[in-house]
C-alpha cells in the first residue's frame, strides 16, 4: 500500500512490523502484502514467518512454507532449525527433533547451546532422562559446556521423580563444573525433600542458596511452609510465614491455604480462624480449596 503512494519500505522495517505482529497473530495477511509488492524476502523474514507457524501450532505447514520461500533462494539458518526444533519438542515430537539436529549437521550447520538444551529440555519433560543424560555426554565430547538450564533440566525431572540420589549428583555436578546454582535448582531440591517429609535436608539446600547470595522467593518459602505443616510443625512454619513476609514476599492464596490446612489438622481452629481474617484484611482472595478449610473451623 505505502509503495502504491510512491513510498519506498525496506525489507528491515517490514520485518520489523512482522516480528510485532506475530505476537497478535495478525503477521500473516502483512506478510502477503509484503510479498505482492515485490520487496526482497531475506532470512529473518523466514524466521519470522516459521515461528509465527510454530506458535500457531501449525509445524506441518513448515516444510512448505521452507520449499516456498527456497524456491526464492532464502534458506533456513541455524535460528530456522532452532525454532523447529523448540516448536517439535513442546510437542512431544522428539524424534522429529532429532531428525532436524542431524539434518543441521549435514547442511553444515553446528547446533549449539540452545539446540542441545532444548532437546534435553524435551526429553527431560517425555520423562526420558536417560537419554537426555547421552545427549549431555555428546554436548561434552563436542567440547560445548552445559549451562544452568542444562542441568537444571535434568535436576526438575530427577526431583519430580524423587530419585533423590541422581538429584543429588547432578546438583554435585554443576559445584564441579563451575555451573552456577538459580532459585530453580534449589526449589526443585527444596520441593522433593518437603513433600517426602524430609524438612530438615530441605533446610539444609534453604541455607546453602543464602550462602550462594541468593534471595528465596515466594514459591521457595511456600514449599518449605507447606512441608513444615505437613510434618505438624506449624511453630515453624508461621516462623517461616514471618520471615517471608518480613523479605517483602507476597504471602497468596496457595501459602495461606496449606498454613490453615496445617492449623486446622492440629486442631488450632482460633489460629486458623485468625489467619483467615489476615488474609482478607490483606486483600489475599480466598478460593474453593480456602473455604472449604475454613468450613471445619464453623
Amino acid at each position: 500500500m505505502l509503495r502504491s503512494k510512491g513510498f519506498s519500505v525496506s525489507i528491515n522495517a517490514c520485518n520489523s512490523l512482522l516480528g510485532g505482529l506475530v505476537k497478535v497473530g495478525w503477521a500473516w495477511e502483512v506478510y502477503w502484502e509484503v510479498v505482492r509488492s515485490g520487496i526482497d524476502l531475506n532470512v529473518y523474514t523466514l524466521n519470522i514467518m516459521v515461528n509465527a507457524l510454530c506458535k500457531d501450532g501449525k509445524v506441518d505447514r513448515v516444510k512448505l512454507f521452507l520449499s516456498d520461500m527456497e524456491e526464492k533462494g532464502i534458506f533456513p539458518d541455524i535460528v530456522t532449525y532452532n525454532t523447529l526444533i523448540n516448536a517439535y519438542c513442546r510437542q512431544g515430537l522428539l524424534e522429529e527433533a532429532f531428525r532436524l539436529v542431524n539434518l543441521m549437521s549435514c547442511k553444515g550447520l553446528r547446533p549449539g547451546l540452545f539446540t542441545y538444551n532444548t532437546i534435553i529440555n524435551g526429553l527431560c519433560k517425555a520423562g526420558n532422562c536417560a537419554r537426555a543424560k547421552e545427549v549431555l555426554d555428546e554436548m561434552l565430547w563436542l567440547g560445548l559446556n552445559p549451562d544452568t538450564t542444562t542441568y537444571n533440566a535434568l535436576l526438575s525431572e530427577s526431583c519430580r521423580t524423587n530419585n533423590i540420589v541422581e538429584a543429588e549428583a547432578i546438583f554435585r555436578e554443576m559445584s564441579s563444573r563451575g555451573v552456577y546454582h538459580d532459585l530453580i535448582s534449589f526449589s526443585a531440591l527444596i520441593g522433593m525433600f518437603a513433600r517426602n517429609g524430609h524438612v530438615d535436608r530441605a533446610l539444609v539446600y534453604f541455607k546453602s542458596l543464602k550462602r550462594e547470595g541468593l534471595v528465596p522467593d515466594n514459591v521457595v518459602y511456600t514449599i518449605l511452609i507447606d512441608g513444615y505443616c505437613k510434618k505438624g510443625m506449624m511453630s515453624e512454619a508461621l516462623k517461616m510465614r514471618d520471615e517471608m513476609l518480613e523479605q517483602g514476599c507476597v504471602v497468596d492464596v496457595v501459602t495461606y491455604n496449606s498454613i490453615m490446612n496445617g492449623l486446622c489438622r492440629d486442631m488450632m481452629l482460633a489460629d486458623a480462624d485468625m489467619l483467615f481474617n489476615e488474609m482478607v484484611e490483606r486483600g489475599v482472595v480466598p478460593d474453593f480449596y480456602t473455604f472449604t478449610t475454613h468450613s471445619r473451623i464453623l
